[in-house]
């Protein structure tokens, strides 16, 4: 008898890491938690112009990290050097076919909607680790941009709960 191991990330309570299959370990590290630590963090591109919306590139981070529908991305900010960063996240979604920098309200009384939406970014302080946690309903692909992102490493994690 078989046990069936989920491919996919599916309705997950417990964040899974979106650069790594979420059951995928090493022969010398069968536990995925020390692996994901070790080679789990996302490419951070040094501009917007390197996204690729055919999603064909074969560069590390261009064609961004699938979401498979998650509801919230977690992210972890390590910066280990003297140097803060700031990353902008950015959004694709299949049906549009185009990335655009991901954006959130920050209040709903404005009578021009731009105005009431700030561009979600995170941000790195010298020598720190942080964690964030915020909703990307609808988001099939995320990426992240910083043309400063020297020394810094992002993690970044998905779950519908």
């Amino acid at each position: 008898m078989s046990i069936h191991r989920y491919t996919s990330r599916g309705r997950t309570r417990q964040p899974k890491n979106v650069a790594m299959q979420h059951h995928e370990g090493t022969a010398t590290q069968p536990l995925t938690y020390p692996h994901f630590y070790a080679s789990g963090s996302v490419t951070i591109l040094a501009s917007t112009s390197s996204l690729d919306n055919d999603l064909t590139s074969s560069v590390a981070g261009r064609n961004g990290y699938d979401t498979e529908n998650q509801r919230f991305l977690h992210i972890c900010v390590s910066t280990t050097e003297s140097v803060g960063a700031v990353i902008d996240v950015y959004a694709y979604n299949r049906q549009f076919g185009i990335w655009g920098q991901l954006k959130a309200p920050i209040r709903n009384n404005q009578a021009n909607f731009y105005d009431s939406m700030i561009n979600v970014q995170v941000s790195g302080s010298p020598y720190t680790t942080h964690y964030v946690s915020f909703p990307i309903n609808g988001v099939d692909r995320v990426a992240f941009v910083s043309s400063n992102h020297q020394d810094v490493v992002l993690y970044v994690a998905g779950s519908t709960f």
